[in-house]
């Protein structure tokens, strides 16, 4: 399936086409749900793994890449998956990404 190939938008854009006033229109919107929250949860690991790998870097540019790579794994989450429940999660993750990357570019400017 889509799903299993990790193509969430053309899954939820498939979805999607589904008439409103198709008898299944709301199972479809609850299947939007679901993959919309397997694609976030998808994105959050990955971005989790780069933020990780810049947590054990001390080259800051290395590190930078990591950081901003997780930074748009996120924004990705956001503005593709609004549809997910646990955004909220995934913005709170943002911000601790961003203030890493405040502090990183200050290290650098600084150097």
């Amino acid at each position: 399936t889509l799903v299993d190939q990790k193509k969430f938008r053309e899954a939820i854009a498939l979805l999607k086409s589904v008439d409103e006033d198709d008898l299944l229109h709301s199972e479809v919107t609850q299947k939007i749900k679901e993959v919309s929250n397997i694609a976030i949860n998808d994105l959050r690991q990955n971005a989790a793994a780069d933020f990780q790998r810049a947590r054990s870097l001390t080259d800051l540019k290395a590190k930078g890449n990591y950081l901003r790579k997780a930074r748009n794994l996120l924004e990705s989450a956001i503005n593709n998956y609004p549809d997910a429940d646990h955004l909220s999660t995934v913005k709170q993750n943002l911000e601790v990404i961003n203030r890493d990357l405040e502090v990183l570019e200050t290290k650098m400017t600084q150097q």
